[in-house]
């Protein structure tokens, strides 16, 4: 899960509540996800934060749910910490 969609479109101000076709759809995709996350066998969500949102909800057969983050820990991908040797020899394998 990359988000929440239904509620990403009201915070980018796409769908108002207001407007009672938009509250419609809103309603609609809030009780897909919720199908969707209670029939699938797994959930994969990409942030700490949309696990415990999800978790919160307190859905009945809940799928389990991983975090993959999706970032970097750029002190740990430092380029002036590469060992050239390595380096060398990692792209000897992958041309052979």
């Amino acid at each position: 899960m990359r988000g929440f969609y239904a509620d990403e479109r009201l915070d980018g101000e796409i769908w108002s509540l207001k407007n009672p076709v938009f509250k419609l759809v809103y309603n609609f995709f809030k009780k897909k996800e919720k199908e969707f996350l209670t029939e699938s066998q797994a959930v994969v969500s990409l942030t700490d934060c949309g696990k415990q949102v999800i978790e919160s909800w307190k859905l009945p057969n809940q799928s389990p749910i991983s975090v993959i983050p999706c970032c970097t820990d750029e002190t740990h991908f430092d380029p002036a910490k590469v060992d050239l040797e390595r380096l060398k020899v990692a792209q000897k394998r992958i041309r052979n």
